[in-house]
């Protein structure tokens, strides 16, 4: 399967699915969009086909790029652009097949399902929409798994090297179709961090390998190269006619298992990637990494870091927004509402603690004078009322001598609050500011003060704690009326 020139993407439209060809993606009309039972197989196809039409096809500059969103691109343009890449993206080249390298042995064959992040040993269906293991899969299947296992999920273990990102947050933007979100998350010539030629590409990892115990630098990795990372020396074994576990597609050419093994090399610094908000930390010198998901609370507290650059007066802290976001920012912004794709892996180290995949929809009213600077300061306001209420039922906790409550609470205003502030991200005017942030700050002040009452309720039956628990409430809503003042 030539991921170039076969019909191998997922698609679906007025109720339909298939496979199509990028061609067709990029040259047709009609509206699709990528069909996979999983939210993080959609997002990963979504990486590599914006990956792969950011290496054929960059646009010179904004302008250019406009224009690529407002209509297909003809026929004969694609074909030209894939000349100097075709023979790189065959899953089952003879020389160089996609993401793979040919001198991979091993003694025992891993099952395909270890590919499919969340299901490593074949008894643990919760990252799945349906139930089911896998045991074969098609190739459309495998290549979009061989990505995304080493773009965004940890390493396989022990003496396996993670992708250039660690294990990120992705941030994407998604279009009214296919097309417009592939051409989204595809940077200008312009826009790029680094010189590239489309017409002489730098080579991928699986045609140029990475030497055994070399040492290189970040900034020496090239855009195709970087783009499709491959920090794993793996090779899948030979297809076979069957049914796909994964997209139920039948009588296909179908994976059941690869080799994988180790191999040591050294990498110093950062690759700029473009769908990744990074954070640093001054140090002796700048240290850089990806923003990932750290803890169980939900996306949106990083919603201001997913948009907005941030740097600490003192300069040892900061974040920037992925590269596609900046981009939107200045091409698109005040035009058209943005709809934020984010996505990644909460781990353990090898280990998946959570899949997390969340849609943003902003209205064009968040933009003011060309930045996201109210989402900041709206997030901030959520996020101060929040701290309030877990600081104060941290110390009622110590008191009473029960701890846990400000977690418990915390869960409660995260699972109360996220819908609201869906509702009001997309329906927000710029106008509207004073009035809408007065609403929504008394919203939670009713919020928190119906938590507060819950968590510290079965406790109010001692005279002793009632008395702290009282003394506390008073000095809690002081709080809030001297935070509303700052904030509103």
């Amino acid at each position: 399967m030539n991921l170039l020139t076969d019909a191998w993407i997922p698609v679906h439209a007025q109720g339909q699915h298939t496979h199509l060809h990028l061609e067709t993606i990029l040259t047709d009309e009609t509206s699709w969009e990528i069909d996979l039972p999983r939210d993080d197989l959609e997002l990963a196809a979504i990486q590599l086909l914006s990956s792969l039409v950011q290496c054929l096809l960059p646009p010179e500059d904004l302008d250019d790029w406009v224009e690529r969103l407002k209509a297909p691109i003809p026929t004969e343009t694609y074909r030209q652009a894939i000349k100097p890449f075709q023979e790189w993206f065959d899953l089952s080249h003879s020389q160089y097949p996609f993401m793979q390298c040919l001198a991979t042995t091993a003694k025992n064959i891993t099952p395909i399902q270890k590919l499919f992040v969340g299901l490593p040993e074949g008894n643990n269906h919760i990252f799945f929409n349906r139930p089911g293991e896998v045991q074969l899969a098609c190739s459309s299947c495998v290549a979009i798994a061989l990505f995304n296992q080493a773009s965004n999920a940890p390493s396989f273990g022990g003496g396996f090297k993670d992708g250039l990102r660690g294990v990120p947050i992705s941030t994407m933007i998604r279009g009214y179709n296919l097309r417009e979100t592939l051409w989204l998350n595809v940077l200008s010539l312009q826009k790029l961090p680094l010189p590239y030629d489309p017409e002489q590409p730098d080579e991928p990892v699986w045609v140029s390998p990475i030497e055994q115990n070399s040492k290189f630098s970040a900034a020496s990795i090239g855009w195709v190269r970087g783009l499709f990372w491959q920090p794993h020396h793996l090779r899948l074994n030979s297809p076979q006619q069957g049914a796909c576990d994964v997209c139920q597609t039948q009588n296909t050419d179908v994976f059941s298992g690869f080799l994988k093994e180790r191999f040591k090399f050294s990498l110093e610094g950062t690759w700029k990637h473009p769908y990744s908000p990074s954070e640093w930390k001054k140090s002796n010198d700048k240290e850089t990494n990806y923003l990932s998901f750290r803890k169980n609370i939900p996306a949106w507290t990083h919603l201001d870091r997913f948009l907005v650059p941030h740097q600490k007066t003192n300069e040892k802290f900061g974040s920037t927004p992925a590269l596609v976001v900046d981009q939107f920012k200045e091409g698109l912004a005040g035009e058209r509402h943005l709809s934020l794709i984010v996505g990644g892996y909460r781990n353990k180290q090898a280990s998946i603690l959570q899949r997390r995949h969340t849609l943003f929809d902003l209205s064009e009213g968040w933009i003011d004078k060309g930045e996201w600077g109210l989402v900041e300061k709206f997030i901030s306001i959520i996020l101060g009322i929040k701290k309030l209420l877990t600081n104060y039922l941290y110390g009622v906790g110590k008191k009473v001598g029960s701890q846990g409550l400000s977690e418990t609470a915390e869960r409660q205003f995260y699972f109360r609050t996220e819908p609201m502030i869906h509702e009001i991200l997309r329906s927000f005017q710029r106008d509207s500011w004073s009035e809408t942030s007065t609403q929504f700050f008394q919203q939670l002040e009713i919020l928190v003060n119906e938590l507060y009452d819950a968590t510290v309720k079965p406790f109010e039956r001692n005279e002793k704690h009632l008395k702290i628990i009282v003394v506390t409430k008073a000095r809690f809503q002081l709080a809030l009326k001297r935070l509303r003042k700052e904030a509103l």
